[in-house]
């Protein structure tokens, strides 16, 4: 039931088996929770996929849940008052079946294949003249390219032979209605969060679970680490924090330095778009982008107010300038004095879905533009996005124009998602701060000067008139997605970083 592996004599052995070998590798880590409680080592022998001829796969990618999607959810369980329950598959790969029509053949070196015999006396005469051995894969072990989407297959088979369904906009959420009752399971890979009103569902998800794998650990409490964020549940709702994780990237980055870090206010100065041509040291580059994707980790799940300056960094990874070491650590400095800020998914009620959309124009040496997004769910912010726009613009208004067109579409699959979800909500509304945008779309005109621009226009324009959303105007001043946009200071960016926090 559990075999893994299946040594071959090497008189078996083909000469295609050989040319078609995969290696093996040994790993061995601390794992610590959102909190740096130390939870276990774990050690994992994985293959090593690089080596795998990936044309003979259709499509090895393995879906997981979205962060908008976990937060939608917990926004959902917010105002339900559901109860949650963290679901561990241990060794959950190993429980999947490899395809037999996509054998893999795998190498344990030297050293490894002494450790097998020493624990299995047996395995000697799978031996190789120059002490390695050659095995047959039997199940989809880590680091093969279709390990994790043949576990996500038999999970959902799992699921719904029990009468799960799929959301339609995220198949890694799953439903089920029980006397009325919703539950619901988010799938990241082998790590389950299960929603529910009642404990007894949450029971009865984790003894089915239990009926089809050896090995599982839950727990069912107010307060668990999840994707890498300490979850808790108050009276007001769900609060999100990552203070753990914020404290071991600035070890990372500043060493011995940690304690003489300069705190800052806001993560970002105000010539944040600025350059410079002296290049940063080579040995620098490595921790500065490391130190960016850390940051790019952490802003996305519960500090939205550090994405824009983060954002800006990514387009410097390649060759950083010495400034943007001043940029960096101007955002490690401001997390320092704010780290133990939350994000709050609070009981506030809703009835349609809120979307931000805001632009700032040829900020750029490259005249291209940066815009931002915000999904709001009544007082809280499901989804945030800063990014640089890929064209460049002649004005304000086309560059408002682009980041409408692209991402209109945002409002619309939330809605869908959660009446997916069982929720009733009205056509998504979506916020403007530029006049002439609003018009362009709301009553046509205007002369876009590309045949692309003026599909953009009638794309959003279409939307509108199909009923899918409705597009409002909203003073500057009032633009939630205004500090994804723009480097602000002062009472602007606190206003706007603490609705998208969720206070």
């Amino acid at each position: 039931k559990g075999k893994v592996l299946e040594p071959l004599k090497p008189k078996e052995i083909s000469n295609r088996q050989l040319k078609n070998l995969t290696r093996s590798w040994m790993f061995l880590r601390d794992k610590f929770d959102a909190k740096g409680v130390f939870e276990k080592m774990k050690g994992r022998i994985v293959a090593d996929g690089r080596t795998q001829d990936r044309t003979i796969y259709d499509n090895n990618a393995s879906p997981t849940v979205s962060l908008k999607s976990v937060f939608s959810c917990l926004k959902i369980a917010a105002i339900e008052d559901r109860k949650m329950m963290k679901v561990d598959i241990s060794g959950a790969f190993l429980t999947a079946d490899i395809d037999e029509t996509q054998e893999v053949w795998m190498l344990l070196d030297k050293e490894m294949t002494e450790l097998v015999v020493s624990w299995n006396p047996e395995f000697k005469q799978y031996v190789r003249e120059d002490g390695t051995m050659i095995c047959k894969v039997l199940k989809a072990m880590y680091g093969l390219v279709q390990d994790a989407l043949l576990f996500y297959k038999k999970l959902r088979a799992i699921l719904e032979s029990h009468g799960f369904v799929a959301n339609a906009l995220d198949c890694c959420v799953m439903n089920k209605t029980v006397d009325g009752r919703q539950i619901t399971i988010l799938m990241y890979v082998d790590d389950l969060m299960v929603l529910a009103k009642e404990e007894k569902d949450l029971i009865w998800v984790r003894d089915l679970l239990l009926s089809h794998f050896d090995r599982i650990k839950w727990k069912i409490a107010n307060e668990f680490t999840y994707l890498g964020m300490l979850v808790e549940k108050t009276e007001r709702g769900f609060e999100i924090s990552m203070e753990y994780y914020i404290d071991q990237t600035l070890q990372f980055y500043f060493g011995e330095r940690k304690n003489t870090i300069k705190e800052y206010i806001t993560p970002a100065i105000a010539t944040l778009y600025t350059e410079d041509d002296e290049q940063m040291e080579k040995e620098e580059s490595v921790p500065f982008h490391s130190t960016v994707a850390k940051l790019l980790y952490l802003g996305k799940r519960v500090r939205p107010g550090i994405l824009l300056s983060t954002q800006y960094l990514c387009t410097k990874v390649k060759v950083p300038g010495v400034i943007d070491r001043q940029k960096l650590e101007r955002i490690l400095g401001n997390l320092k004095m704010t780290k133990k800020q939350k994000r709050l998914i609070d009981k506030s009620l809703f009835d349609c879905v809120a979307l931000y959309i805001d632009a700032a124009f040829a900020c750029y040496v490259d005249g291209k533009s940066q815009y931002g997004v915000c999904t709001l769910l009544g007082n809280t912010s499901v989804n945030e996005i800063s990014r640089k726009q890929k064209i460049v613009t002649k004005d304000i208004t086309e560059a408002e124009l682009v980041a409408l067109s692209d991402h209109a579409v945002e409002a619309d699959l939330t809605t869908e998602f959660l009446q997916e979800q069982g929720n009733r909500v009205k056509m998504s509304i979506v916020y403007q701060d530029n006049a002439s945008t609003v018009t362009l779309v709301t009553k046509g005109g205007g002369k876009p000067r590309t045949k692309y621009l003026r599909v953009r226009q009638m794309l959003v324009k279409q939307m509108i008139e199909m009923q899918q959303i409705e597009v409002k105007f909203i003073r500057t001043g009032k633009m939630v997605a205004d500090v994804l946009t723009k480097p602000l200071n002062g009472d602007p960016f606190h206003k706007l970083v603490m609705i998208l926090l969720g206070w």
